[in-house]
């Protein structure tokens, strides 16, 4: 019988990067329909127009996930898979629990300087999470659920781990 816990979490709003995102995608969009325009008088727009295209759907993508974001979690007899819905390519990541390491309660706040000049921070989908641990040689972080929740997830993962520790 497989006993699977389930958990959604809303990301919290961060107001200033969403406007920031606004004004991005209003400033890109005019400029990807400029070019579009171009790009039937001058073929050499195309490559451009190619590139932008593809940043402007990682922007796209960014907004939703700050607007509408959640993480689905879920807590399987072996794994931890986390889910992140309201935006778009996107797959779920699975953790084995026997793997996960040095779990943890860590809060980390959204820098809005951070953020604004972060390369990655419009690719990645980052999480400013509480739950943190060691997999594979690498810090993962996910939750920006309140504290009883985040708690209550921490306690139910803890307990599922050293099961498996103990049926090993």
């Amino acid at each position: 019988m497989d006993k699977t816990i389930e958990f959604e979490i809303k990301t919290t709003k961060k107001y200033a990067a969403i406007i920031t995102l606004i004004l991005l995608l209003i400033f890109l969009t005019i400029l990807f329909f400029g070019i579009l325009l171009g790009t039937f008088k001058d073929i050499k727009n195309a490559l451009g127009l190619i590139i932008l295209t593809l940043y402007l759907t990682f922007i796209y993508r960014t907004f939703f996930w700050y607007l509408i974001g959640k993480e689905q979690v879920k807590i399987t007899e072996d794994n931890l898979v986390i889910l992140k819905k309201g935006t778009f390519f996107v797959k779920p990541k699975t953790y084995e629990l026997l793997k996960i390491k040095n779990l943890r309660l860590k809060n980390i706040k959204f820098n809005f300087l951070n953020f604004f000049v972060s390369r990655s921070s419009t690719i990645t989908l980052k999480s400013y999470g509480v739950i943190f641990f060691e997999y594979e040689n690498e810090t993962i972080n996910f939750c920006e659920g309140n504290d009883m929740q985040t708690k209550k997830l921490i306690n139910i993962l803890e307990t599922k781990i050293n099961e498996k520790y103990a049926s090993k």
